[in-house]
């Protein structure tokens, strides 16, 4: 019988996700997939559609072999089909240890919802929503980074803005990553919104002791018991520099990525290769996103009962 986890981080990407599962690995009483994006529940996501590159990566992984030898150091990305592979993450946790997964693609997918209620009925469900329009210059950023956008904003944004649902991981995602409306709703279809714990990005940024106080409390442990000074630390943030330019892509990255990791040089030299980006979103690109997501916002305080004012100015 699949073991499935207590609780499922979806996302959105690009709105402080990673450092929001460090923030919950660290707690004492909760258990984290070592694997941190799993995926598995996303089921309109083919694999053998993923872009080339990624592809490749996930190749040289070799997800299935880390999890039988017994999953030393994490990973940070697979698309798990296999019942058992997946049941496998979560053999080391603690009977007394709440269980969870952060898999952003859940937000987006179509079918992660109603997958992750039929396995899962009495779940927990946490999104971090981040406005928009940021979170899509953010995304840019890292496609344009990682060569995927090799084309200026507004070609990209032509290009993309009349899809009407690009696939993950094969797409440029940086527009209808931020539909979140739709996204929510799903998961309202599925869960009753008790189940459901919505975080604002900003909020987090600015507050995040209490936002993760908040989090621990509703996810049933005790948040006293948890080093909250994790919830300091930056992760993911968009950078630039030659740390992805000088180390050719596929599997050789992996290894050599990997290789740095082993030896505890990872993040120094990433740190000294890259800086953090200070390139900030044009007065265009904010005009086209804003019109863009305008409606999108509205529709969404609707939904959330929310005021998202913040988010139009």
């Amino acid at each position: 019988m699949m073991y499935t986890p207590d609780f499922f981080l979806v996302g959105a990407a690009k709105a402080g996700t990673t450092a929001l599962q460090q923030a919950l690995d660290a707690h004492p009483d909760i258990y984290m997939s070592p694997l941190k994006e799993p995926n598995f529940f996303c089921s309109d996501i083919d694999p053998d559609k993923l872009r080339p590159d990624l592809k490749e990566r996930l190749k040289a992984d070799n997800t299935e072999e880390w999890i039988n030898s017994g999953m030393q150091g994490s990973r940070w990305r697979a698309f798990l089909r296999d019942e058992n592979l997946y049941s496998a993450l979560f053999a080391p946790a603690q009977p007394t240890q709440v269980t969870g997964e952060a898999s952003v693609s859940y937000l987006y997918s179509t079918t992660a919802a109603e997958n992750i209620a039929a396995a899962k009925p009495n779940a927990k469900i946490i999104i971090v929503l981040r406005n928009p329009l940021e979170r899509a210059w953010s995304h840019y950023l890292m496609e344009e980074r990682l060569g995927m956008a090799d084309r200026s904003f507004e070609l990209a944004f032509k290009s993309v803005s009349n899809l009407q649902h690009p696939m993950w991981g094969r797409d440029l995602l940086f527009l209808h990553g931020g539909l979140y409306n739709d996204q929510i709703k799903r998961y309202l279809k599925y869960f009753d919104p008790s189940q459901l714990h919505i975080i604002i990005y900003d909020d987090y940024r600015k507050q995040p002791q209490d936002v993760l106080k908040k989090l621990y409390v509703f996810l049933g442990v005790d948040p006293t018991k948890a080093d909250l000074s994790v919830a300091l630390k930056r992760s993911n943030e968009a950078r630039t520099g030659v740390f992805d330019k000088a180390i050719p892509s596929g599997s050789l990255k992996v290894k050599l990525r990997r290789f740095f990791k082993s030896i505890g040089i990872h993040s120094s030299l990433k740190n000294m290769l890259t800086k953090p980006s200070d390139r900030k979103v044009g007065e265009q690109e904010k005009k086209i996103l804003s019109g863009f997501y305008l409606h999108e916002i509205e529709e969404l305080e609707k939904t959330l009962n929310l005021d998202l004012s913040l988010w139009k100015k």
